[in-house]
């Protein structure tokens, strides 16, 4: 419950000489709201003021009448009712996002390592891999140069039946969805990519992609016969595994490379929500938000 006390009716008074009108809204932890709005009054009163009384002997006595007129000024208020508008309805990817949140530290279990190579020999590109999903070739056992090759391997050791220990990363990072935003060329190569199944394909060559998505559905069920096809499920996680490697945005990892991921991950998800659904892209949605924190 809210309510105004004397030191709120007290500034209503206050703040209502220098305006014609003062709101004052009061609300509490429980989200419970109280209003009110003053206005500024001048009052004019005019007539004819008589004085009569009854003296000795009961004799009545009336005096002079004489013409009058009075003004003053003062503040009022009056209560408001506060009408709160429905919240919109919560999207899907905004509901799984609060679930992710809230299970954070619970199931984040993603270590991830780096290579400073790239399909292009930029050496300012960083390719990026989850290493649940690789093992490193030593420098050693190969007999040449240091450097950080990696040995893919189609299943990951958990699916092996091999011991996977987690990295505790501590408390999950903070991620401000909505407000920062991965450079948007790679997100339009990266939807290019999973709706043509294509690696090769960019935002920037003649492709249609409102009809590769339109026709993407039968497209894929010819390949893969079902979005439940095993087959179809790592496929697109290996997919997506390396079209997250090619991620790179200089000015998000320097905010670590897991931040870089969430909002790259983020911002593909808004974007594919724009196409017709289907139940294939279900399947890469879902395996987006792996990246997701």
């Amino acid at each position: 419950m809210t309510f105004f006390s004397g030191t709120d009716i007290s500034t209503l008074k206050s703040e209502g000489k220098d305006t014609n009108h003062f709101v004052s809204l009061i609300i509490n932890n429980a989200g419970v709201y109280s209003a009110a709005i003053t206005r500024k009054v001048s009052s004019k009163v005019s007539g004819t003021k008589v004085i009569d009384y009854n003296s000795f002997d009961d004799v009545h006595v009336e005096e002079a009448s004489e013409e009058f007129t009075r003004e003053e000024s003062y503040i009022e208020y009056y209560p408001l009712n506060v009408i709160m508008p429905e919240a919109a309805p919560k999207s899907e990817l905004e509901l799984r996002l609060e679930e992710v949140r809230k299970n954070a530290n619970s199931f984040i279990n993603r270590k991830y390592s780096s290579s400073t190579t790239s399909p292009f020999n930029n050496p300012n590109i960083i390719s990026v891999t989850p290493t649940s999903s690789i093992d490193k070739v030593k420098s050693d056992d190969l007999g040449a140069k240091e450097d950080n090759s990696k040995q893919l391997q189609l299943f990951t050791d958990k699916e092996m039946g091999k011991k996977v220990e987690v990295e505790d990363i501590g408390e999950a990072l903070d991620i401000p969805y909505d407000e920062v935003h991965i450079n948007p060329n790679i997100v339009f190569d990266s939807v290019t990519q999973i709706i043509t199944g294509d690696i090769f394909s960019t935002y920037k060559q003649n492709i249609d992609i409102n009809k590769w998505a339109n026709n993407m559905e039968t497209l894929y069920t010819k390949r893969f016969g079902s979005p439940e096809n095993d087959n179809f499920g790592y496929w697109v996680d290996n997919l997506l595994d390396f079209i997250a490697g090619e991620v790179y945005d200089c000015k998000l990892v320097e905010k670590g490379e897991d931040f870089m991921w969430a909002i790259w991950a983020y911002d593909v998800l808004i974007e594919l929500e724009k196409f017709p659904k289907n139940k294939y892209l279900e399947v890469f949605s879902k395996s987006l938000e792996r990246w997701l924190i």
